[in-house]
């Protein structure tokens, strides 16, 4: 039961890295696109990268450590469960 509630709350942090990286950087290239000159001139240098290079460490670190988030949401919810059955118990 705790694994499968750490899971879901694994699952909880890798949308909010995704979104955190998606949001920003389609309003970046939104903004980018938008810029261009319909007369004819071509877009610059594509800096919404950038904020997809900064954005995305996020994400990747949620994606690389899987193993360790989880390890950490389950040893957090195994406290908390401890704590409440001692409350319980006094």
């Amino acid at each position: 039961m705790i694994q499968r509630r750490a899971e879901q709350a694994y699952v909880r942090v890798r949308q909010r890295a995704l979104s955190s990286f998606l949001i920003p950087s389609m309003i970046c290239w939104v903004i980018w696109v938008m810029s261009f000159d319909a007369e004819g001139s071509t877009l610059d240098f594509p800096w919404p990268i950038f904020v997809m290079l900064g954005t995305g460490v996020r994400l990747m670190s949620v994606i690389i450590n899987r193993a360790e988030i989880l390890a950490e949401q389950q040893r957090r919810m195994e406290k908390q469960e401890r704590r409440r059955i001692e409350k319980r118990w006094r």
